[in-house]
């Protein structure tokens, strides 16, 4: 892990008096979003509570959304593959078939296992070369 340039107390009250900051520039520049109102102890409280669930709850969400995450990583990729593959699909088109023919069938589903077979055939590629 990469040392830090501050030791832990200084980098809490850095991070609290920046996540103030943020706070307060978020509330002047989107008032319309963004209302924070009370005594002068309001702003500092409602930083504090966003660096304790920052602190307590991100960790744990992070953890709870990793299936999202891949799910939607995984989603992408095949979206990327099968425009890859509706390009080549639209310039073979404009081949003479006696030179050659390029067609993706099996419908949505043949779409998604070539795009899927693509993605990992090109990624085991990019790893050997």
């Amino acid at each position: 892990m990469a040392e830090r340039p501050f030791a832990l107390p200084i980098r809490l009250v850095l991070q609290f008096a920046l996540t103030v900051l943020l706070l307060w520039v978020l509330a002047r520049v989107l008032p319309q979003y963004l209302v924070i109102e009370g005594s002068w102890a309001a702003l500092p409280t409602v930083a504090a509570l966003v660096m304790l669930l920052n602190m307590f709850a991100r960790p744990i969400l992070k953890i709870v959304t990793l299936p999202l995450k891949l799910f939607m990583t995984l989603a992408a990729i095949v979206i990327v593959n099968g425009g890859f593959l509706w390009i080549v699909t639209k310039i073979a088109e404009r081949f003479d078939p006696q030179t050659a023919v390029f067609m993706v069938e099996g419908g949505v589903g043949g779409w998604i296992v070539i795009a899927v077979a693509l993605g990992i055939g090109n990624w085991v590629l990019h790893h050997i070369i």
